[in-house]
């Protein structure tokens, strides 16, 4: 039985741990010495090569040590679809970083607005849109070489829209992805990537997973067992979990899921995304120029090059290496 006392009162008196809090706080259960990372300097020997995985795969760990010691947040897995790649070098078998594309936002007020769509369209077509929820590339190649532009370029290729429609039998037709840093960050002025606006800063990774629990343990002690195990969506979501506990705990929920970071949002269309998501035809056609050959390319030319140029690397000279 829940203290519905004591658990108000620690909602109410919850710290809003900082993202660098958050990440310390991590409990981090592969080595680092699995990341293997690519600290290549020459954009000419970077072959990349979209590996899927999965918690059974044998490159599980080197995905998961990627996300524990290198991105900046604690990832969390979203309900529902997830499309987990190990972006390696083909060149020198080392890593350039990770990609996760998995189940969009069935509400998003930016994108939401951009689209054009309503509430029935929204419901019915969520299911051709992704959102990256993780884009993390290895500390040099990311630093070196803009690297993380690269990723976000994999994640809305040709062979990631392949394997979601192999998968889930979906044509992908749009994919968001929301910037830790507002409008500075590695989806800036990138191809493909439109700059929408900001976020309402809601949502619960302020609020952790044993405080989540008790929440959870309160609706199902009311309402009775909520199923779907850990990863819950629609109307049994985490934060919608969280609000209804806050219901019956006669609090604010909009109080307790506002962390109050706003993070930029972007979005790509892959094609004529807007007429098929807004029902004006049922025929998706896919935009050229989506497959790995061409974006490599346009990273290489447009981004790649320019960042040794700023750094002021000799790629031929090994003094001049900068590790970040």
């Amino acid at each position: 039985m829940v203290n519905r006392l004591e658990l108000k009162n620690e909602l109410l008196n919850l710290r809003k741990l900082s993202q660098k809090e958050q990440k310390e706080l991590q409990n981090k259960k592969y080595d680092a010495e699995f990341i293997n990372p690519c600290d290549e300097l020459n954009p000419e020997n970077i072959y990349p090569e979209l590996i899927l995985v999965d918690s059974k795969s044998p490159y599980w760990k080197e995905w998961k040590a990627i996300e524990e010691h290198v991105a900046s947040f604690e990832f969390r897995r979203s309900p529902g679809r997830n499309c987990y790649f190990l972006v390696k070098n083909k060149y020198n078998n080392k890593n350039l970083g990770v990609i996760d594309v998995g189940a969009d936002f069935l509400s998003l007020g930016v994108r939401d607005e951009y689209i054009g769509w309503n509430k029935e369209q929204r419901k019915l077509l969520n299911r051709n849109i992704a959102n990256i929820s993780i884009c993390v590339p290895t500390r040099n190649f990311g630093y070196n070489l803009s690297g993380g532009k690269l990723l976000a370029l994999l994640a809305i290729s040709n062979e990631v829209a392949s394997v979601w429609k192999e998968r889930y039998g979906d044509d992908l037709v749009g994919v968001t992805v929301t910037s830790l840093y507002g409008k500075g960050s590695q989806y800036n002025r990138l191809k493909h990537f439109k700059y929408l606006g900001k976020t309402k800063g809601q949502g619960t990774c302020q609020i952790p997973d044993s405080l989540y629990r008790k929440c959870r343990e309160l609706v199902e002690e009311i309402e009775g067992e909520i199923p779907g195990g850990c990863f819950t969506k629609g109307k049994n979501s985490r934060i919608n979990i969280i609000r209804r506990a806050c219901k019956y705990l006669d609090l604010d929920p909009s109080i307790i899921t506002t962390h109050g970071r706003q993070r930029g949002v972007y979005w790509c269309d892959r094609g004529n995304t807007k007429e098929f998501l807004t029902q004006q035809t049922n025929v998706f056609i896919e935009k050229e120029g989506l497959d790995i050959d061409n974006l490599l390319k346009y990273w290489k030319e447009t981004w790649a090059y320019r960042r040794l140029k700023n750094l002021n690397i000799n790629i031929h000279n090994k003094q001049n290496i900068i590790i970040h």
